[in-house]
């Protein structure tokens, strides 16, 4: 019984071990709308429409991350607002370039994002941090007003 009891432990505990068969929830967004703060972690499958998406304050969400996936070529700019002026801070990387991101909005462009573009957003407790930004072309995830 003593051993069982000191394997479950280290298990608990992750002690050099691997967390095997974790899948990250996944959620269909499909317009404008709003993300919460307990929907942290999701990956987001993103069916282009026009709207915005209003994320949490990253100043009162230390710690979240979402994940937006592109799964249609862009028919319309579909908006992801910080609430926050300056709120969004990172890199997109595309093929044709990168773009330096430091602004209140990003979006999904009308005619240029395409099926895969994609990116995270991290918050600190200050601003919003863009992570793995990816987009075929320069333009398809963009800074907006």
């Amino acid at each position: 019984t003593q051993a069982l009891i000191e394997n479950l432990k280290r298990e608990l505990q992750l002690n050099a071990s691997s967390l095997i068969g974790v899948n990250r929830p996944t959620a269909a967004l499909t317009a404008g709308g709003s993300v919460s703060a307990s929907e942290s972690g999701t990956v987001f499958m993103v069916t282009q429409a026009s709207g915005t998406v209003t994320l949490p304050d990253p100043t009162k969400a230390a710690g979240v991350q979402f994940t937006f996936v592109l799964i249609t070529a862009a028919s319309a700019d579909l908006k992801f607002d910080s609430q926050l002026s300056a709120g969004i801070k990172g890199v997109v990387v595309a093929a044709d370039g990168k773009k330096a991101i430091n602004h209140q909005k990003i979006q999904y462009k009308s005619g240029t994002a395409v099926r895969g573009d994609r990116f995270t957003l991290v918050s600190d407790g200050n601003f919003y941090y863009l992570l793995d930004a990816n987009a075929d072309a320069n333009g398809g995830i963009e800074d907006a007003s």
